[in-house]
């Protein structure tokens, strides 16, 4: 049974009949606002529950064992520089096999080459880096062969 309700505003002590509606339509924007706010609390509640089991999960000893070993096996280097540039250090700054191989002058600087094109200070590189490609350069080409 479709109900009417009407609108009414008063006026300085004046009645006067604004629109007829049927209670029954339903307004598009209110549904609108009420699903939006349905799915946001539906999201906000699976991520809750989500990051609750990955924090119970990750404090297991065997997954926090499982996390170093991936940690340990990444092929990035783990650790900050030394105090004084070693040739072991070096050859890791510019991507290069181990010192103990007779790396060649044109391979210094390929490799040199690539890595200030990287991390160039001009190209949003940090300047600190720079100097450490710089200065692995300068002790890999003293110690390399003339190929």
């Amino acid at each position: 049974m479709h109900h009417l309700f009407t609108t009414v505003l008063v006026n300085v002590n004046k009645i006067r009949i604004r629109k007829q509606t049927n209670c029954c339509e339903s307004r598009p924007e209110a549904i609108m606002s009420s699903s939006a706010v349905m799915a946001s609390g539906v999201f906000l509640a699976a991520v809750g529950i989500a990051g609750r089991r990955l924090a119970v999960l990750l404090s297991s000893p065997a997954a926090r064992n499982t996390l170093r070993s991936l940690w340990a096996s990444s092929r990035y280097y783990r650790g900050g520089f030394e105090p004084r540039m070693t040739p072991r250090e070096a050859s890791r700054v510019l991507g290069l096999p181990g010192p103990s191989s007779s790396s060649s002058r044109t391979r210094v600087s390929e490799a040199h080459k690539r890595m200030m094109m990287l991390n160039h200070p001009d190209r949003g590189g940090s300047p600190y880096l720079a100097t450490k490609i710089n200065q692995a350069r300068e002790m890999l080409m003293k110690s390399a062969t003339n190929k």
